[in-house]
């Protein structure tokens, strides 16, 4: 999140940063934000590339084409941070100085790497909920 938008930003160990951003701003209140990438190739050394599409609730609000890093390479295993940030920023227009504090309610994280894309993810998190 910045200036009230959603941002999904890949950067390999400072070398290549691929950016995506919405096209309307995150509304206030409780929402769903959710990224999906859809493979749609590989080069090697084990790059996929495919299409990042990012949402607010179940819409589609920014898309574009990105590449992964290769195979499972990682430095400091810094993987996925969600509401900070303990390492080097992830792009340079972080604003302030470390540790970029996060000052906004994160409810919940769902990380699926089952390869079932799903655009309903508003819906079936509260599925989810209503179940014993």
């Amino acid at each position: 999140m910045k200036n009230g938008t959603l941002h999904y930003v890949y950067n390999f160990v400072g070398s290549f940063e691929q950016k995506i951003s919405s096209s309307k701003p995150v509304p206030t209140g409780a929402s769903t934000l959710s990224a999906i990438f859809t493979k749609e190739g590989e080069n090697p050394p084990h790059v996929a590339n495919g299409t990042l599409a990012i949402y607010i609730n179940d819409e589609k609000v920014g898309e574009g084409k990105i590449r992964t890093q290769p195979s499972r390479f990682s430095i400091a295993g810094e993987g996925l941070n969600v509401g900070r940030d303990g390492g080097e920023p992830v792009t340079g227009d972080y604003p302030g100085e470390y540790p970029w504090p996060f000052t906004g309610t994160v409810k919940r994280v769902v990380v699926d790497v089952s390869g079932e894309g799903s655009i309903h993810l508003e819906r079936e998190a509260h599925g989810m909920l209503m179940r014993d």
